[in-house]
């Protein structure tokens, strides 16, 4: 007996799927990349070849992609390591980038060496670690909270 197995067709959803997932990461990390840039020496010259590619070739855009960088990095700069900014601003710009992803193939392929390009000269981030130790004596309490805490009781 002959077994003939079905002829199996690539599921070309599950490719778009993942090409949307990865062009979804790129987004985020190239806006972590860039708003990092934001606060070195080398934000000048990232901020010109980014305006550059997001102009694709068109003088004016490209002035108002650069005005648009820059206001960004005012924010980021303007409000004293605040980190809500921060994550607004990265979320500002991955969604910007992320729509442009998805619409320009040619876009995205640029924007990747882009950003592998600057990660590499940007310091990597220190990373953030915050160790509390609580210790309570005699029938006290002790509250350890992400945000702050106070002794009014919810209504």
């Amino acid at each position: 007996m002959i077994f003939v197995s079905p002829i199996v067709q690539p599921d070309r959803s599950a490719r778009k799927k993942e090409d949307c997932m990865d062009l979804s990461e790129l987004a985020q990390a190239g806006a972590a990349t860039v708003v990092a840039a934001m606060t070195t020496d080398a934000w000048g010259q990232v901020r010109l070849r980014l305006a550059r590619l997001l102009a694709g070739g068109d003088d004016q855009r490209q002035h108002e992609a650069a005005a648009d960088l820059s206001q960004a990095r005012e924010r980021l700069i303007g409000l004293d390591d605040d980190e809500r900014t921060a994550a607004g601003v990265e979320a500002e710009l991955r969604g910007q980038l992320r729509e442009r992803l998805r619409s320009d193939p040619n876009f995205a392929a640029e924007f990747a060496v882009l950003v592998e390009e600057i990660g590499r000269h940007i310091p990597a981030a220190a990373p953030s670690t915050i160790n509390q130790r609580g210790v309570a004596s005699r029938g006290g309490t002790v509250i350890q909270a992400g945000r702050d805490v106070n002794g009014i009781p919810p209504r």
